[in-house]
This record gives structure tokens, sequence and C-alpha cells, in this order.
């Protein structure tokens, strides 16, 4: 407790005391003690975080800004604002019966004969990402509830209020790899077989990281999931989380943003690297391009030249353990190899079209980066 709290309560004490002995009048009494002041409804509601994740994943690849053919789910704002005609609101508050975002994507997940919803969805096209029905419960009970929000980073007052708080990192503060899947399919198949997709989900890793946790007593901390779980770290998860307990983004291990959310280098740091939070269409994205450009439909896009450095691949792939024992040294071979001395870089062999075969920047069959819908 404060010095000035304690005060307060001091002071309060001895007013009571003072009125049981008779000396003040309750009138008095009513004047020298400080009213309660209650706060009025926090609009904040538990399920936003997650329908925000989940419009992120599964709608705003197709729903947002610049595409005539389908409303704008980007934001909170622009969601209230949706719908197909004026008597057919995206939302209406309180009645999912009457909200056209609810009449798409509700259908009979449990297959229940006595269910009056339909066989199949309408949205989302791909019948991967229909909702399941702990999803359908999620939706119809946010909007049951008066579909309000809470957008982090605004100590949970409504969208627009600048008085911002410090507040923690959430799993909403930084888009999944199924969100960039809307516009980079071809990058998200690439990554999706890649050992960077498979790093926190390997069962061999995580019986390696707990038993080192368990023979340091815990002291280990985040040496090693930094690196297989980036955002995993960000997001305030510590190395003894197991997977099944870890949230969605965690297990996507070196996921999409986990590199091009990295705004300037900072080279073998076994994985101390900032990354950028943000929603996918607010916050930059970096890649190895000189004339990276923004569509309007799409994020804003700069280049980092350190992306096409054997150094960023360093940050993570040239550990050593906290007692000085070298445990990988990929880049630290490198920089002592052939290669290094014909400014072959990690990416010349590993980032063409046949694996092991450096090829030059200008030689890469480079194609379209992303499609825009």
């Amino acid at each position: 407790m404060t010095g000035r709290r304690m005060a307060s309560a001091a002071k309060i004490l001895r007013v009571l005391l003072l009125a049981a002995a008779g000396v003040l009048t309750p009138a008095a009494v009513a004047f020298a003690v400080p009213p309660v002041i209650s706060n009025p409804n926090h609009p904040y509601d538990p399920d936003w975080p997650a329908i925000q994740v989940l419009l992120a994943q599964k709608c705003t690849g197709c729903h947002r800004a610049g595409n005539e053919d389908r409303q704008d789910f980007t934001s909170y704002r622009a969601l209230m604002a949706a719908g197909v005609a004026d008597d057919l609101p995206a939302i209406v508050p309180g009645r999912p019966e009457d909200s056209y975002l609810w009449e798409c994507v509700a259908w009979n997940a449990a297959a229940d004969p006595e269910s009056d919803l339909a066989g199949e969805p309408m949205m989302p096209e791909d019948k991967h990402e229909w909702l399941t029905a702990g999803q359908q419960a999620m939706v119809k009970r946010w909007i049951e509830r008066g579909a309000r929000q809470w957008r982090h980073g605004c100590g949970g007052r409504a969208e627009g209020d600048a008085r911002r708080t410090a507040t923690p990192l959430l799993e909403s503060d930084f888009p999944s790899a199924k969100q960039c899947k809307a516009c980079h399919p071809k990058q998200y198949r690439e990554w999706s077989r890649s050992m960077h997709a498979y790093a926190q989900h390997s069962p061999m890793f995580e019986a390696f990281n707990l038993t080192l946790l368990e023979r340091t007593g815990g002291t280990l901390g985040t040496f090693c999931s930094r690196c297989h779980t980036p955002l995993g770290t960000a997001l305030g998860e510590n190395g003894l989380v197991r997977n099944v307990n870890r949230s969605r983004l965690s297990t996507e291990g070196v996921t999409c943003v986990a590199c091009h959310r990295q705004s300037k280098a900072f080279h073998k740091s076994n994985a101390r690297q900032f990354i950028e939070p943000g929603a996918s269409l607010e916050t930059c994205m970096f890649g190895p391009f000189e004339d990276a450009t923004a569509v309007p439909q799409g994020h804003a896009s700069a280049k980092n030249p350190f992306l096409k450095q054997s150094a960023f691949c360093g940050s993570c792939h040239d550990v050593t353990s906290p007692d000085g024992v070298r445990l990988e040294e990929a880049f630290s071979e490198w920089r002592h190899s052939p290669a290094a001395a014909q400014d072959i870089t990690c990416q010349s062999c590993h980032m063409g079209p046949v694996q092991g075969v450096p090829i030059a920047d200008s030689c890469r069959p480079l194609g379209r980066a992303a499609t825009v819908p």
C-alpha cells in the first residue's frame, strides 16, 4: 500500500471512530468520508480477441477494403458497418438470427438430425476452414452478448480512443501464417512443409527441451524455445509450457512474421529479436526486394537488406549454451568456408530452386510475391 493510500485509510478510520464516540454528527461523517465511485460497465468482451483472430484467419483474405465484391471485416468498426444491404447488416448486436455473418458461417457441424442449420455453410469457401461447433458457439455467444469489442493497446477502451496504456501482447497482435496464405499461397505451401513450420511441433524437441529444463532446475528458461517459437516467447510463454497448452500462433513455430516483421539487424542474438506487433494490414512487412511496393488492399512493404545476409540465419543457427558449449555452428562453419569467400550466402543454397545448389539473386525464378484479391 502506498503512503497516500495509507494516509487516506487512516483518515477514514479516525472519522469513523469519532462518529462512534458521538463527537461527529452523521452529516459530518457523510461529508468527511470520500464517496465510493463505481466504474461504468467496461466495454470488454472476453470472446473478442478470439473472434478477432478467427476473422483474420478465415475471412479477411477476401473481406478487406478495396475489394468491391466483399464487405470489409478487417476492423471492428468496418465489421459493424458492413452488410449486404441496409436491412441485412453483418452484425446485429444481441440478435445472431438477424446477423448476416452468422447466417453465412452457421452449419450443422455436429450432424444433429434435430438441427435446423444447413448441412454446409455459405462461408468460408474452403471446406477445411469451416467453423467448428465450438467456434460457431463462440460467434453466436459474442453476438448475443452485444458484439462488444476490446481493442488491445487501448486499455480496453473503444476503438479510436487515443489514450494508451501499457498492456501485454496478445495472439491477435500478430497475423497467423494462415492469414498470409490468402495472398501468398505459394509461400504458404513451401513454409507449411518446412522444418520452420515443424520447429515447435517436434516431439523430439519438446522432450529434449523439457529434459534440459528439468536438469537445470528451470534456469534454462526460454533458451531453446525462443528459437523454435519466437512468437510464443514474445507472447510470454516460458520454456516449460507444453504444446497442448500453447497458443495456436505459438505452435506455428518459425512463422511468417517471425522473419518478416524484423525491421533491423540483430545478428548472433540467440533469437533475441524484436518482432513488430500489429494487424496484418496495419503494420509493415519487410522483405528482400528493393522495389517493395504496397497495394491498396494489402499491407505496407519495405526492404530489410539483412534478410539476404547469412548473419540473418545466424541469429538462430549458431547456438552457444549458457555454460559455453557450442551446440550448433552452422553460421560459424559458413564463415570459415570457401562459400563465404565467394560471397555465397546461406540463402543462395537453401532458398533456390534446387537445395544445395547456389544460385545468384538475378537468376532466381522469382514470380509475383502475392496475389491480391
